[in-house]
């Protein structure tokens, strides 16, 4: 075999080798970035609405569920002036899921503090710390 096919095919299954291992070594850890960048187009932005325990609808203002952001909200007993603000956070006890805290802002009433959190799909509720009700919304991240 001449010196140049010869390298050219050590060359080649070299290649074929490492992209062999790089399939066998599993799925590679994403940076909470790449979950956000992968989040952009699915999972919450799937959700069009959700209603809450005590009878709040949530609509999704932004088809957007990465960081700080508006929801519109709609009570099933008519009162309005309600806003909900919500944060995507990685999940601590589950690495490479999220889950979507939302702290209720009732301004125009005054009253503050009631808060829902957003958590993902399984996700038990005596996890929640502090007065938080939980409900599922939808999930995200890797599934295996």
């Amino acid at each position: 075999m001449r010196p140049r096919l010869r390298a050219a095919c050590v060359s080649a299954a070299a290649c074929a080798l490492v992209a062999l291992l790089a399939a066998c070594s599993g799925p590679t850890e994403l940076t909470w970035e790449e979950h956000c960048a992968q989040l952009r187009s699915t999972a919450v932005a799937d959700v069009a609405a959700v209603a809450t325990p005590d009878g709040v609808e949530v609509s999704w203002s932004v088809p957007d569920p990465v960081g700080t952001q508006a929801f519109d909200v709609h009570r099933t007993d008519g009162r309005t002036g309600w806003r909900l603000v919500a944060q995507v956070e990685p999940d601590v006890d589950a690495p490479g899921r999220w889950s979507v805290v939302v702290d209720r802002d009732d301004e125009p009433s005054g009253a503050r503090g009631a808060s829902y959190a957003v958590l993902p799909e399984g996700c038990p509720v005596e996890d929640v710390e502090g007065d938080l009700q939980a409900f599922v919304v939808a999930e995200g991240g890797p599934t295996s």
